[in-house]
C-alpha cells in the first residue's frame, strides 16, 4: 500500500509544487515542476518511423519533439494495434523517459493506462496480479472478477491496491481503461503522423495515480482551475 492519506498542491507562476502525506501529515514525497522543464513521461504519440538501427535493436521516430525518439525494439517488432515497425510507418508510442543532454526521449511500443486498481497494457496480453498481493485468497478473488474476460490480445495488470477496491468499483475502472484505449485507437484513425494523441499526464495527474489508494481520503489544491 501507498500509506498516502493526502496530497497537498501548491501553484505558483511557471511552478507548481505538491507534497504527498501520511495520516498522521508526515510527508512521504515531496515534487516540484516547473514548466520551463516539464515532463513529457507518459504521452501517447502516434509517430513515423525515421530509421531502423538493428545492431542496436532500435528505431529513431520523429514523435514532433525537438529530438526525434529512441525505441528500444527488444522483444517487439510491431506497436499496440499491431502495425510492423519498419521504416516509414506510422506507430504508436507511449513516452517513458525524457529527453537529456545528447539524447532523445526513450519510447515504448506498450501503451499503458493506468487507474487507481489496474493497469491496461494495450498489445501485451495476459492478466497478471502484483507480486504484493500475498493472499492467495485474495488474488483468487480478484482473478475471479475477469474469469470471463479475454486478455489474448489486450492485457490487464491488477495493482497492489485493488485489494482494497470494492469489487463494484475495480470492474467499473476496468470499462472506463478500455473506453480509453477505444478512443485512443479511434484518434488514430484521425491524425497525421507526428501527432501527441493524449497529452503527458501534469504532476498532480502522475501523483494521483501513484498514490491512490483506499487510504487518500483527500486532496488539497490552491487553484480550483486544477480540478
Amino acid at each position: 500500500m501507498s500509506g498516502a492519506a493526502r496530497i497537498v498542491i501548491e501553484t505558483r507562476p511557471g511552478e507548481t509544487r505538491a507534497a504527498v502525506l501520511d495520516g498522521s501529515d508526515r510527508p512521504i514525497a515531496f515534487r516540484i515542476e516547473r514548466e520551463t522543464s516539464r515532463s513529457r513521461v507518459g504521452g501517447v504519440y502516434l509517430g513515423r518511423v525515421l530509421a531502423l538501427r538493428p545492431e542496436i535493436g532500435a528505431a529513431f521516430v520523429d514523435i514532433g519533439l525537438d529530438a526525434d525518439g529512441f525505441l528500444n525494439l527488444k522483444g517487439a517488432d510491431k506497436d499496440a494495434c499491431g502495425t510492423r515497425i519498419e521504416e516509414g510507418t506510422a506507430v504508436l508510442v507511449q513516452l517513458s523517459r525524457d529527453a537529456e543532454p545528447g539524447k532523445g526521449p526513450a519510447l515504448a511500443v506498450h501503451i499503458d493506462f493506468v487507474g487507481a486498481g489496474l493497469v491496461l497494457t494495450p498489445g501485451k496480453p495476459g492478466l497478471g496480479l502484483s507480486g504484493r498481493i500475498e493472499d492467495e485468497d485474495t488474488r483468487s478473488h480478484l482473478k475471479s472478477l475477469f474469469t470471463n474476460h479475454d486478455f489474448s490480445d489486450t492485457g490487464l495488470v491488477v495493482r497492489t491496491d485493488a485489494a482494497e477496491i470494492p469489487d463494484a468499483d475495480i470492474l467499473d475502472e476496468y470499462v472506463r481503461l478500455q473506453a480509453r484505449w477505444q478512443d485512443l485507437k479511434r484518434a488514430i484513425g484521425r491524425a497525421n503522423p507526428p501527432a501527441c494523441l493524449i497529452d503527458p499526464p501534469g504532476l498532480p495527474e502522475r501523483l494521483v495515480s501513484q498514490y491512490a489508494g483506499p487510504g487518500l481520503t483527500g486532496i488539497l489544491v490552491d487553484d480550483a482551475d486544477m480540478l
